[in-house]
């Protein structure tokens, strides 16, 4: 087995650190979509769900929807 230089160790490091703050970011990212998804489904539910199924309704749906499930 091959020893492993600085210069690789340094590497492998460095690409651990930027897993670690990709992971991060999409943590924040999730938390501010079910957050927003959570403040603004009364407004939702108002004039979405209550209102007559029209195609921009279930475009406004599916992508919203989607977006999350996409995420998760």
């Amino acid at each position: 087995m091959a020893a492993i230089s600085p210069a690789e160790e340094l590497e492998i490091l460095q690409l651990i650190g930027d897993s670690q703050t990709t992971n991060y970011l999409a943590a924040a990212g999730m938390t501010i979509l079910v957050f927003e998804h959570i403040a603004t489904f009364p407004q939702e539910r108002k004039y979405v769900w209550k209102s007559r199924i029209s195609l921009w309704s279930l475009l406004y749906v599916w992508i919203r929807y989607s977006t999350l499930a996409i995420m998760a």
